[in-house]
């Protein structure tokens, strides 16, 4: 009986141990098999999340390239920029060529996680957008066509009469006068003084505005083109300006204008109250604030007439900085004028 019962003892101690084994064994796999479902699942998570963001700056490549090659379009119609005016063809063709580089750097830093369709898609465009561009410039900046003359030829037109001078009627003394007068105006090396102009000086006249400081200008009339360079700690006030305004070298002060296209160079500290049909312009130039076109005076609106700006459009916030190129954030170097420090008494 002894015996039996010791081999019975042994016999049971054997299988208890096998049962031991086979659970632990059995909870090892098990809690292997629930790590494995877990990282799998955590893997599945982290790849949906990637699809997820990829798929948002997907659409958000989408939305921003269409936004901006639309622009471009729009800028490649050349709306009101005759090309007699060839300064002006040129500068608004400088700004088409930013918008384009900008385009194009938007695209190389975006196609890593573009699918290949987007990417073949605004490739096309890309390349679409750059033969309208080169056609266009073609068209408003034909180069000049050089051809060699005989002299006898020359001779022969020197006989003929002029009938384009003829048929004109002969300009009074006045006329005359006026007309050398408005090729320029000139106000420049002042200090600490308030220049004011009318209509009958200004109108439809290049004005050139140089060398002040603490000097208060108001152009009350629609000037042609204004020129504004090496001004400091100044208020210049203009009237709605037919072409283009251009500003160089200007510091600490405010400038109110209305124009069809503003091209600001190595500026600082200065703030702008635009009304512009077309954009505005900056290079080599920071800490610039800009905000609508506030001015207000009497005979505003038929200046506006006589310089055939837009009233209803004015593409104030659209600022082209020819030295920030990244698209994805807005360049440091302008701002928004907050609404509490604008300035309303001109």
């Amino acid at each position: 009986e002894d015996i039996l019962a010791s081999f019975v003892e042994k016999n049971t101690d054997s299988e208890n141990s096998e049962r031991n084994s086979a659970l632990k064994e059995l909870k090892e796999r098990l809690e292997d098999r629930n790590e494995s479902r877990v990282l799998n699942l955590q893997q599945k998570h982290k790849e949906e999340e990637s699809e997820k963001v990829t798929e948002e700056k997907s659409d958000f490549f989408t939305q921003n390239f269409e936004k901006e090659a639309a622009l471009l379009e729009e800028m490649l119609l050349c709306n009101g920029i005759e090309k007699t005016d060839r300064l002006l063809v040129v500068d608004h063709f400088d700004a088409i060529t930013a918008s384009f580089s900008r385009l194009q750097k938007f695209f190389s830093d975006s196609i890593m996680f573009l699918p290949k369709y987007k990417s073949r898609k605004a490739k096309s465009q890309l390349t679409e957008l750059q033969a309208k561009i080169d056609l266009k410039r073609v068209e408003m900046i034909p180069k000049k066509k050089f051809a060699f003359k005989s002299k006898s030829k020359k001779a022969e037109r020197k006989t003929e009469p002029d009938v384009e001078t003829t048929s004109k009627p002969v300009k009074t003394a006045g006329e005359i006068m006026m007309a050398k007068l408005c090729k320029e105006f000139q106000v420049k090396d002042k200090m600490g003084e308030t220049i004011e102009m009318n209509e009958n000086e200004i109108n439809q006249c290049d004005v050139s505005i140089s060398n002040l400081k603490n000097c208060t200008v108001r152009l009350r009339g629609a000037p042609g083109t204004v020129h504004i360079s090496d001004v400091q700690e100044c208020v210049i006030s203009i009237g709605p300006v037919s072409g283009s305004v251009f500003v160089d070298r200007c510091t600490d002060s405010r400038i109110a204008t209305g124009c069809q296209q503003l091209r600001v160079h190595h500026t600082k500290r200065t703030d702008f109250y635009l009304h512009v049909t077309s954009r505005a312009i900056i290079e080599d130039t920071t800490e610039i604030r800009v905000t609508p076109y506030n001015l207000n005076y009497s005979e505003l609106d038929s200046h506006f007439k006589l310089s055939g700006l837009d009233q209803s459009t004015n593409n104030w916030q659209n600022v082209d900085d020819f030295n920030w190129l990244a698209m994805s954030t807005p360049s440091p170097n302008w701002s928004v004028l907050d609404k509490n420090e604008q300035k309303v008494e001109w």
